[in-house]
Formats: structure tokens, C-alpha cells, sequence
């Protein structure tokens, strides 16, 4: 599917209080990383408590990665 859409990165969201909904914390950003070489992003956050959320730091995060995108074209 990577190849197929082109994608240049993946973004994961962390869901601090719901592990069921954070595929990244069993490693997948890490592994597909590795075997695709598509850089990832992780976003920590929550479903439901805005207190695991920074705005300023997710924006931050999102910028460096677009600078870290835009390095490989």
C-alpha cells in the first residue's frame, strides 16, 4: 500500500489512556520504518483527556516532520 499511494510518511496517533488504540506502542512505526525506510510521526494525545495533549508541541513535531519530508524529495 505504500508503494502503491506514494506515501512519504505516517503519522500514528497515542492514545495515553486507551493502549488498545495506539498500534504504536507494540513497535509498528519503528518496524515499518525499518523495512520501508517511510519515516513516521507520533502524536501523543488522547480520546478523551485533553490533559495528555500539547498543542505547541504537536505542532512543533508536525512541522519538523514536514521539514524532515521535504529533506528526502
Amino acid at each position: 500500500m505504500i508503494d502503491f499511494f506514494k506515501i512519504d510518511g505516517m503519522i500514528y496517533h497515542d492514545a495515553k489512556t486507551c493502549p488498545n488504540n495506539s498500534n504504536n506502542r507494540y513497535g509498528m512505526p519503528q518496524r515499518l520504518e525499518e523495512e520501508t525506510g517511510v519515516p513516521s510521526l507520533i502524536i501523543n494525545g488522547d480520546l478523551n483527556d485533553l490533559r495528555c495533549l500539547s498543542d505547541e508541541q504537536t505542532k512543533t513535531n508536525i512541522e519538523a516532520f514536514i521539514e524532515q519530508l521535504g529533506e528526502k524529495c
